[in-house]
């Protein structure tokens, strides 16, 4: 049996491979590059006007740098590579639009703090898709409550002993804790901080 076959093959055939695909790791750093150079118009170390047309070029560039591509399940060494080279690619088309303005988005972060920032985003893509993945569940298990409300079924105590119930009632127990464990996911969600870097 081939393992690192079937590690890419479950990778891939996760809900993780969308949400870490490569074309959302250049969507994310896209939108990073795009909010430093932004960021930089907004402190007038860059005209507004050079930014957008930055901004733009940067867009337009997303679909060849995608064609870039991981193959598999990327490991730690591929994946950073990879974003090193996609860092550089960005900033040459920052350069290309307007040489003074690409130099000072090039120099304003280094790649590590470009890259923390893009796998923190990344991070925020991946939960938002766990919580939508969690109201899911919790709107499955409120239909079996409804179903299976007036099922009987043993209930075993803390001391041992069984007492009658319904399978509706335990699977409502079940439903408060994956209730709980939405809103503590939403509170994660709500408190993550923009920040460049890590």
């Amino acid at each position: 049996m081939d393992l690192a076959k079937l590690k890419d093959e479950l990778w891939l055939d996760s809900p993780a491979a969308d949400v870490l695909s490569f074309a959302a790791v250049v969507d994310a750093l896209v939108a990073v590059e795009s909010a430093l150079t932004l960021a930089l118009a907004d402190v007038d170390l860059v005209e507004f006007e050079t930014a957008i047309a930055i901004c733009e070029k940067y867009s337009a560039a997303a679909d060849g740098l995608k064609s870039f591509g991981f193959a598999g399940a990327p490991d730690q060494q591929g994946a950073h590579g990879l974003l090193d080279d996609l860092v550089a690619s960005l900033n040459a088309v920052a350069v290309e639009a307007s040489a003074d303005a690409g130099a000072l988005i090039s120099n304003a972060a280094g790649s590590q703090d470009i890259a923390d920032s893009t796998l923190m985003l990344l991070a925020k893509s991946a939960l938002i898709e766990t919580h939508q993945q969690l109201i899911g569940v919790v709107l499955s298990v409120m239909q079996f409550v409804h179903a299976y409300r007036k099922s009987p079924a043993l209930q075993r105590n803390t001391d041992g002993t069984t007492a009658a119930s319904t399978f509706g009632l335990k699977l409502a127990s079940w439903l408060d804790g994956i209730v709980q464990a939405t809103a503590q996911l939403t509170a994660v969600i709500d408190s993550l901080p923009s920040q460049l870097g890590g």
